[in-house]
Formats: structure tokens, sequence, C-alpha cells
């Protein structure tokens, strides 16, 4: 059985989520989201094999809903906007072959929404719909990615030079491109340099002494604020699944890592932190990656990996 103060911790954790979804603080964080949950859900249709005509009438009409309340908020994207328009458009394109009310009606309203959102950003500065692509099975692709991969070590020992922020661009720039739930994108990644790195004293447990030989250190987060109610942990697989392009990315450009684990849930330790780092309320931290240069020769743990079929199982 386990510790009745975790599992009173889990629901102290559940209740803060759930405030978190009814805070008008996060009033925009939600609305975004849920706007970017169904422009996804209209290019999802859009790709597949056989569209069916007039599909997701009404994921759209909650959408154009959300859209009109979000675009009165100060917080608002135009981007997120002209998400919505290009992605709208490309379905118009998709019944251009014939004529139908409920669509007239729609385009009607969205040149309504948009007049009134009066965007600085036009739609045709983002794309939407889907893209037609070929994939290559490439001998070399396969090859440079297992070096990676093979090469891609838990690093506690580095050089003491600075890690350049260029590189570091570099490989966020890679991990951007992980996939998110329903392409919500409700991860955030904040680099922590030396002025800032104090505030982390006594968070970090676990680093096994190697803490000060870190150089910065990526804190990532996922929002809150970007899920339902029924989606009380999809914040850690979206950050975890970024964490790990991220963790290939810094190998790639040259730049030593190790993950470090943080707890999951909110505690009084993530709300000192968080508010000392200026993070908003409705984002938990899910991992901590520290980083530095490589020294010319250094050590690595050898972690032994089990064989293939110890996590791989074909059923």
């Amino acid at each position: 059985m386990g510790n009745i103060k975790d599992y009173l911790q889990v629901i102290r954790h559940q209740h803060y989520i759930n405030g978190v979804l009814k805070d008008d603080n996060y009033k925009a964080s939600r609305l975004e989201s849920e706007i970017m949950r169904n422009v996804h859900s209209v290019e999802k249709g859009l790709s597949l094999a056989s569209p069916r005509k007039l599909f997701g009438l009404k994921k759209i009409e909650t959408m154009l809903n959300d859209v009109e309340i979000y675009i009165s908020l100060p917080e608002k994207s135009d981007e997120v906007i002209a998400m919505v328009s290009a992605a709208l458009r490309a379905y118009f394109d998709f019944h251009s072959d014939e004529e139908y009310s409920e669509l007239n009606k729609l385009k009607n309203r969205v040149t309504q929404i948009l007049a009134k959102a009066s965007l600085d950003c036009p739609d045709s500065c983002v794309e939407g719909g889907v893209l037609h692509t070929t994939l290559v099975a490439d001998e070399n692709d396969y090859k440079s990615l297992l070096k990676i991969a093979e090469q891609r070590h838990s690093v506690r020992d580095f050089s003491g030079q600075s890690v350049p922020m260029e590189l570091l661009h570099k490989a966020m720039a890679i991990a951007q491109r992980a996939p998110s739930a329903c392409n919500r994108q409700g991860v955030r990644a904040y680099i922590i340099t030396e002025k800032n790195r104090d505030c982390l004293n006594g968070w970090l447990e676990g680093t096994g002494g190697f803490a000060s030989a870190v150089d910065k250190y990526i804190l990532i987060t996922g929002k809150l604020s970007t899920y339902r109610s029924d989606e009380p942990f999809q914040y850690t697989v979206s950050a975890s699944i970024f964490a790990g392009y991220l963790t290939l990315a810094l190998q790639s450009v040259g730049i030593a890592a190790c993950v470090i684990q943080r707890p999951l849930l909110h505690n009084n330790k993530w709300v000192e932190v968080s508010k000392t780092l200026g993070i908003p309320g409705d984002e938990q931290a899910v991992v901590m990656i520290g980083t530095g240069m490589p020294k010319e020769d250094y050590l690595v743990p050898v972690s032994h990996r089990m064989p293939y079929d110890f996590q791989v199982k074909e059923l």
C-alpha cells in the first residue's frame, strides 16, 4: 500500500490542475489550445485518403465561437488566428467543385471575424491545410541518426567552456519539430544561465554532485492550460517527446548533456522556483537538461542496454 502522503499529493496536484482550467488568468491559453486543436482537426480531416464532404462542421463552428472570444483578449496571437484562416481556406478549396449553402454562411462568418481581428499578420504568412510529401528511405539518413543516437550519453564531466547560445538555438529549433498532442504545442523550454541558476539551489537533488559543472540548464515544462480536464497528465507526454528530440539535437550540434528528472507534481519547491524565474502558474516542470561543452576525452556510464526484445514486443 502506498504512502498516504503520496496519494494526497496526487489529489492536491489534480485539484491544482482543475483550478488552472477554471482560472480566468489562463483563459487566453485555454482558448488558444482549443483553437489550435480544432485547426489540427480540420487539417487532419483533409489529409485522409477520401475526406467526407462537409466533415467537421460542428467543430469548425465551435472553433469560430472560440475565435470570437479570443480576438477580444489582449493576449491574443495574430498567428493563431491566421492558422484558422489558412486551414479554412484549404477546407473551402476542397469543396470548390460544388455549391453548399452551409459553406456560404460559414465563409461570411469567417470574413466578419477576420475583419474584427484586424490581423497584423495576414493569413498568407501561415501555411494551412495539407502538404504533398514523399517519404524517401535514405540509408545515409538512417546511419547518421543511428550514429547520433549511439554517441549520445548522459554526460556529467564538462570542459568548463561556455555553451554558445547559437548552438542551443539550433538544437531547440530541431526539438520544436517534435510531435505534440493535436499540434497544441503545450511545451515551453527555458534556458537558465549563470545569472539565474542560484534559484535552483535546493531543487536539484539527485544531480550527484555535478550541478556546479553544468554551464546552462534547460528547463522543460508542460502547459497545463493547454489540455482538457480529461487529459490530466498529457502535459508530461508532449514535454517528454520534446525532451527526447532535444537530447539528440544537442548531440548533433556538439553539446554534451544530461537529463535530470524532476517531480511531476505541483509542490512548494516548484512554486518558489517558478515564481523566481517568472514562469506562469499554469506550467509544471517535467524535466531538466544540464548542458556543457564536452572535453576532448571524457567519462560516461556504460549504461548497458538490455536486448532488443526486453523493451520491444511484437503482438
